[in-house]
């Protein structure tokens, strides 16, 4: 038997299709999303995760060895889209900071 959950921007139990499946549908997610811009405890919520997940992506990079090489292709895409996910939830839902920082860091020249 499947697990049914509720999903939490309307409530109706739904069968998820996916691990960490929050919303019963796409209309759904886009909604709560909509509903949520700017809620510090959403985007509190997705930078967490999304730092987990790009934390143990990148945490399988060290044992990757160079001889498989499409393995470790895989491990090094795997790594560089869920930095990119932590660099869009950052711009997302935390701008300020995100701005305040990457005005803080120094510039590099081309030499």
């Amino acid at each position: 038997m499947a697990d049914i959950w509720d999903c939490e921007q309307c409530g109706t139990s739904f069968a998820p299709r996916r691990e960490h499946a929050r919303f019963c549908s796409a209309r759904c997610r886009a909604a709560w999303n909509h509903e949520h811009t700017g809620d510090p405890a959403a985007g509190a919520s997705a930078l967490a995760w999304s730092v987990t997940a790009m934390s143990e992506a990148t945490g399988r990079l060290p044992r990757v060895r160079a001889w498989n090489r499409p393995r470790a292709f895989a491990v090094i895409s795997e790594a560089v889209w869920w930095v990119t996910i932590v660099d869009a939830t950052l711009v997302r839902h935390h701008p300020e900071a995100y701005d305040a920082v990457m005005t803080a860091k120094p510039r590099h020249s081309a030499s």
